[in-house]
């Protein structure tokens, strides 16, 4: 393949002053970071990595998704006019989806930052370009604290930040006054239209806009906030006369998502309907309307608790996806849902928990509190994840411990993470993972029987200790019959949320996992979910209106909602706390997927809960017996469990007590 002609691109016109950038002595820290805004369709994800290898540099850019890395080093290497792999290759944390080789100068990579430790421990690379940076997930921001500390400690590095959207100036401000770019998009007048109102629900009315378009002439591409929402809406679309629909999400297949990138290129009246991987990292040429659901998932933790919400784009997101309607032609724009009120998105690390960031940084060879964050956490989230993960074993005073070190190479959240190995470990590991899968989507609803009790109820084989338990026979039951959800009452969206999510467990741990079974065991399964919620378990404790089920982990109260099968099932819960709130604005605080469970479990799994001290002044002396005594008391999870008594090892203590008994006489 010979070299192509490049089409000219707004980027272009600034090739010189990157290049330069690049070629100059590095006199401070600033000249060692570059800040590159540029708009949607300017061409920097394609074409800056390729001035930087035209002028000798080894360059590894790394992109927020699988799908970008391997179809923008596609792109880059199809303009070179060589094959992927020779001087453009990509890599991600998945062997079997890779390509480079010995020969690559340009590599584009997942932003993890275990596998970009690892390419530049293996390589010198000698630029790292950092692609989407406004989206600030947890993988770019923990990238870039460290790769801050990095060149602060010397090391011999440039950093090329990009983006579409970004406050460049305090960006700047934080990489010691680095210069910025600012390069105007290619865009074309895009005309803002009112959203349909005529069908019968929201997804209808957006699946309307798309096939009237489409039948208009127009290319149309669809923004969904996730894979099921996309299946939907593909269906809803065909349904009304229009033949050619696209998905594009990343669990897709390589060769079905470039047939959706390119299916504009050849062909009118397209519908491509994708995840927000279609806003900013990945171009699909042709596009000339973009109707939008106005949605993303988002995961959020509120009181300690991590959620994965259906949230509102902000305005910076609804201006990127209208941008894609005007880039070759002008366009048409119609946004869905409701109105975006955030200027930006909030970044990641301020919404999620952070255990799994301690973990990484620990692994690297950081603590959290020595490194400088863009978007600074609050100090006590860093303390409630170091407390977690030493409460759950993956931590202690020497570092990460080899089941810290097993959970990373897992590549799964830290609760999750621990419940598997403690799973694997007791024989039930297929049953922790449907576990896992109902506690992220429980698949109950409260539809009541006259009887008095939720519909599911009579569906769950009895079980009265576990709702998770009884919810994993459900499951057992919904998968062989998925006709029958309503009926047993359940809601069937989150019936297939949970075996979506258990396949894509299975489908990770199968890599390194042997065998995937379970002997059913129900005190194993439950003694495996005990050692991944060790700030999840509440103890009985009766209390006015604030709740009988006390947590000292949040100091919460909670009440059991009444759809849960667990009855007399002792004095210990483990379960998802949740608030709701009512129609008169008040909240109601629930333990929701709730399990009974034992306080020898609980010391047996997780031993770091356990605390056992001597009561002052209780030491006393026995002549029968010529030995001296103390209390003690036993904690559990911050329960005070009971007391007893010890031989006294302190000798000052004890020599008073035989004091005190002597003056008695």
């Amino acid at each position: 393949m010979k070299n192509q002609a490049l089409q000219q691109l707004p980027i272009d016109a600034y090739r010189d002053q990157i290049v330069q950038w690049y070629r100059s002595p590095a006199a401070s820290l600033a000249d060692r970071f570059l800040c590159l805004v540029a708009e949607t369709g300017a061409g920097k994800s394609t074409r800056v990595p390729r001035y930087l290898i035209d002028a000798g540099a080894t360059v590894l850019v790394t992109q927020p998704r699988r799908i970008a890395a391997r179809m923008v080093a596609e792109r880059v290497a199809e303009e070179l006019g060589e094959e992927l792999g020779r001087t453009v290759g990509y890599r991600t944390a998945s062997r079997d989806d890779s390509c480079d080789s010995a020969a690559t100068r340009c590599l584009f990579a997942t932003d993890g930052l275990a596998l970009v430790r690892e390419i530049m421990g293996s390589r010198k690379q000698q630029v790292l370009v950092l692609d989407e940076v406004h989206e600030w997930n947890l993988n770019v921001e923990t990238l870039l604290a460290y790769v801050r500390g990095q060149v602060e400690g010397g090391a011999d590095l440039r950093v090329v930040l990009m983006s579409a959207t970004l406050d460049a100036e305090a960006l700047s401000a934080y990489l010691f006054g680095a210069r910025t770019i600012s390069v105007p998009g290619r865009t074309f007048p895009v005309t803002e239209q009112k959203p349909c109102s005529t069908e019968r629900s929201p997804a209808d009315n957006l699946a309307a806009d798309a096939a009237s378009l489409a039948r208009a002439g127009r290319n149309v591409l669809v923004f969904q906030p996730g894979k099921r929402e996309i299946e939907e809406c593909a269906a809803a679309v065909r349904a009304r006369g229009v033949g050619a629909v696209y998905a594009l999400h990343g669990e897709m297949g390589k060769d079905e998502q470039r047939a959706a990138v390119r299916a504009c290129k050849s062909g009118r009246g397209v519908v491509v309907i994708a995840t927000n991987v279609a806003q900013t990292s990945l171009t699909i040429d042709g596009v000339d309307a973009v109707v939008d659901s106005g949605l993303a998932r988002e995961m959020h933790v509120t009181h300690g608790i991590e959620t994965l919400r259906l949230v509102p784009v902000s305005k910076a997101d609804r201006k990127q996806r209208a941008g894609r309607a005007g880039r070759t032609k002008p366009g048409v724009y119609i946004p869905h849902g409701p109105a975006a009120e955030l200027d930006y998105p909030t970044p990641e690390i301020q919404r999620t928990a952070l255990d799994s960031v301690y973990l990484r940084l620990l692994d690297a060879g950081y603590q959290p509190d020595s490194l400088c964050f863009f978007h600074a956490p609050p100090a006590q989230e860093w303390e409630r994840a170091k407390r977690f993960l030493s409460d759950i074993g993956f931590i202690d005073g020497a570092g990460i411990t080899a089941m810290g070190s097993r959970s990373l190479k897992l590549g799964m959240d830290p609760r999750l993470a621990r419940m598997v190995i403690e799973g694997e470990r007791r024989g039930v590991l297929a049953d922790v993972i449907a576990a896992a899968a109902i506690l992220q989507s429980p698949i109950t609803d409260r539809r009541i029987e006259s009887g008095g009790k939720p519909l599911w109820h009579s569906h769950a084989g009895g079980e009265t200790r576990s709702d998770v338990i009884a919810q994993i026979a459900l499951l057992r039951k919904l998968e062989r019959q998925p006709g029958r959800a309503r009926e047993m009452g359940c809601h069937s969206k989150s019936v297939a949320d949970a075996l979506q999510i258990r396949r894509e467990i299975t489908d990770r741990l199968s890599r390194t996992v042997p065998r995937i079974t379970s002997s059913g065991d129900a005190e194993a399964i439950l003694k495996s979910l005990i050692a991944g919620s060790p700030d999840r378990i509440y103890r009985y404790s009766p209390a006015r209106r604030s709740g009988d089920w006390y947590c000292p982990a949040d100091q919460s109260r909670r009440n059991v909602g009444a759809d849960s099968v667990v009855r007399d099932a002792g004095e210990w819960r483990i379960g998802v706390p949740v608030s709701i709130q009512t129609q008169k604005g008040t909240y109601a605080h629930l333990l929701t997927c709730c399990s009974g469970v034992r306080q020898e479990w609980i010391a047996e799994v997780l031993p770091a809960l356990v605390a056992e001290s001597t009561v002052d002044g209780s030491a006393t002396y026995s002549p029968e017996t010529d030995s001296v005594t103390v209390q003690t008391r036993r904690m559990v999870c911050g329960h005070d469990v009971g007391r007893g008594s010890a031989p006294c090892l302190d000798q000052p203590r004890a020599t008073a007590a035989i004091a005190s008994w002597l003056v008695s006489l």
